[in-house]
């Protein structure tokens, strides 16, 4: 066995969904997301992609260096994947619905 099959048989780490998921700084995001482009509409072994987990994270507050039209990650990753917002994971459920158990109410409006 090489090193390359035992890393094949491994959970595959994505970037984009660890950035995501924790609400870290935009522009980290768009490094991840220009590294791994593939990986905004990638599934997990759950079949949630990026914007779940985006949708499920605490909201990231704009910093004072940001611009005025700041656009947050879910807006992001909409931009990047639009169909995104209509992918269910294998529970059935939406992004939106990840927003709402997370509280974050504005999502009800997010639209490919």
């Amino acid at each position: 066995m090489s090193i390359t099959d035992s890393v094949s048989d491994a959970v595959k780490f994505h970037a984009v969904y660890a950035i995501a998921a924790q609400g870290c700084p935009l522009d980290v995001l768009d490094v991840a997301k220009f590294l791994n482009p593939s990986q905004v509409m990638e599934a997990d072994h759950l079949g949630r992609i990026s914007l779940h987990l985006a949708a499920g994270a605490s909201v990231y507050k704009k910093q004072y260096y940001e611009p005025d039209n700041f656009v947050n990650s879910i807006d992001r990753l909409v931009k990047a994947y639009p169909a995104g917002a209509l992918v269910a994971d294998n529970r059935g459920l939406l992004p939106r619905h990840s927003a709402l158990r997370s509280r974050i109410k504005n999502i009800i409006t997010m639209r490919p």
